[in-house]
């Protein structure tokens, strides 16, 4: 799933992010902190559209999202 969007946080330029879809954002967001990744975005609510958060790892942003 790509994602364009206009910037989130204030470190961020308006991107385009791969975001991964997957089952337990929770548990998907602690694999990638216990890799060594950075949390740009925090586990997210959008009411009635599911969950999301951003990663950094090796300099790659990457976005989770849980339907």
């Amino acid at each position: 799933m790509l994602s364009i969007r206009e910037a989130l946080r204030e470190t961020e330029e308006p991107a385009v992010h791969v975001c991964h879809v997957v089952e337990d954002i929770a548990e998907a967001l602690a694999a990638a902190g216990r890799a060594g990744a950075e949390i740009a975005m925090w586990l997210t609510p959008i009411p009635g559209q599911g969950k999301f958060a951003i990663f950094i790892l090796g300099g790659i942003e990457t976005g989770l999202w849980q339907v």
